[in-house]
């Protein structure tokens, strides 16, 4: 059934089905880790490729999106990787913290998952559940120039209802939840890689036209969390307007337009009773 365990990620399997030039070529996988995110920092600066990955079959502390958020990480249902991309300029930055969002829901629809799509500012959403969410650290020293460290979670064969954490469990899907069978992982990886590969070698302009095509959420009613998602007492309601050229998300606000960067906020859709358009 959908949801059931399956066996550990083959590496070689992985790398039999890779088609990419550069992307996945150079993978370290262990069982357990901290976190990705750990393992692909001391990876970069040992000098690892772009386009390195830093795979675990589980993590006691993988991290979330917020202070404090722990991403939920039991092994043999899902993917926990962080890619490592060395951009050539900020503005390249801009285009991969927006583009590898769109990458995975390109590669969810692939895979069966025709409603997969964006939310601002990197997240993967199947109607308004999360399917995958994506954290960027980055790093600059004058030898090795900018480094992007960019974990990716994604729910892959997990039943997701039944995840111990009822926030997760009812916020959350995953692949075999929304096509209703098992999905392979290193195939849904190999594809990732190749989907990331082509959008690294686009322009933002193109990047950004594929994001709004994809993005879940323009024309809603949002709800705008500045700082932590637990102060409820900053939130503030907006309609949602989608990007700018620039990747900054554009709300409206008491019939004003207000533009928001990555760091800033988180939004999510209103489900409840509407709260007023400002603070």
């Amino acid at each position: 059934m959908a949801g059931t365990p399956s066996r550990p990620f083959s590496v070689d399997l992985f790398r039999s089905l890779l088609t990419t030039k550069a992307v996945g070529r150079a993978i370290t996988y262990v069982d357990n880790t901290t976190s990705t995110m750990d393992l692909a920092a001391i990876m970069a600066k040992e000098g690892a490729a772009s386009g390195s990955i830093a795979m675990a079959e589980s993590q006691t502390n993988g991290v979330g999106r917020g202070n404090g958020r722990i991403w939920s990480s039991p092994p043999l249902h899902n993917l926990y990787t962080t890619f490592i991309i060395r951009p050539n300029s900020m503005t390249d930055a801009v285009k991969i913290n927006l583009g590898m969002g769109l990458a995975i829901a390109k590669t969810a629809r692939r895979f069966g998952a025709a409603k997969a799509g964006v939310k601002w500012p990197n997240d993967v959403w199947i109607e308004e559940k999360k399917l995958c969410g994506i954290l960027t650290n980055s790093d600059s020293n004058r030898e090795q120039g900018l480094v992007l460290m960019v974990g990716i979670g994604t729910n892959i064969n997990e039943e997701m209802r039944l995840n111990p954490n009822p926030d997760v469990a009812r916020s959350a899907i995953s692949m075999s939840d929304c096509i209703g069978k098992p999905v392979d992982r290193e195939a849904f990886l190999a594809a990732m890689c190749e989907e990331i590969e082509v959008m690294l070698g686009q322009s933002q302009d193109q990047v950004v036209g594929e994001y709004r095509k994809y993005d879940v959420l323009t024309g809603k009613d949002c709800l705008v969390m500045p700082r932590k998602l637990e102060n409820s007492v900053d939130h503030y309601g907006a309609i949602y307007l989608g990007i700018d050229d620039s990747g900054q998300l554009r709300v409206r606000v008491d019939g004003a337009l207000k533009l928001l960067s990555f760091e800033e906020v988180s939004v999510r859709p209103r489900v409840s009773a509407p709260l007023p358009e400002s603070k």
